[in-house]
């Protein structure tokens, strides 16, 4: 099988059978998920102003390959979720971030992922 990131950055991996880290480069394409306007909305918190920003409906998605077999695309969570769900694509995955998913941290930031997973 073949993993293509279709990120802008480097995919680190910590394998299931306990071998070494495995890097993943990006691959030069990058799948980027569109979405309508944005809401903003303004709220006063302690005397102090936050901005709120809602994400509109996604409207589509660009730099998506075609299926291909043995072919598995690592892309961010929004790209992966829209193209599991809408599309019905599950040869689309995204680096499992979650706490449940135990990533490695260094910290706070996330350094490697124990696996990768669809919606």
């Amino acid at each position: 099988m073949e993993l293509v990131n279709l990120t802008d950055h480097p995919i680190v991996i910590l394998p299931s059978d306990g071998g070494a880290m495995l890097s993943l480069p990006p691959s030069g394409t990058t799948m980027r998920v569109d979405f309508a306007p944005v809401e903003r909305r303004f709220v006063e918190f302690h005397g102090r102003v936050i901005e709120i920003v809602t994400d509109g409906v996604v409207q589509g998605i660009r730099n998506l390959p075609p299926p291909k077999e043995g072919v598995v695309y690592v892309a961010s969570y929004s790209a992966t979720h829209y193209c599991n769900t809408v599309l019905g694509r599950h040869d689309v995955v995204c680096p499992a971030t979650a706490k449940k998913d135990s990533p490695l941290k260094i910290a706070d930031d996330v350094v490697a992922v124990r696996r990768l997973r669809g919606s």
